[in-house]
């Protein structure tokens, strides 16, 4: 069985969003948190790594 699916993400200045999409463009997941804008980078990495 082959299944196509996205991981889609979204860095923005004040959240970060993901989501996991299927072939026929269904967000199974979804996940979101704020973006530590004003943190070090690091800081900012790590709230992407939650949100995927």
């Amino acid at each position: 069985m082959h299944t196509d699916l996205v991981a889609a993400l979204d860095i923005g200045g004040t959240k970060i969003a993901g989501a996991l999409v299927d072939g026929r463009g269904r967000i199974l997941v979804r996940a979101q948190r704020p973006t530590p804008a004003r943190e070090h980078g690091d800081t900012v990495m790590r709230a992407v790594e939650e949100v995927l």
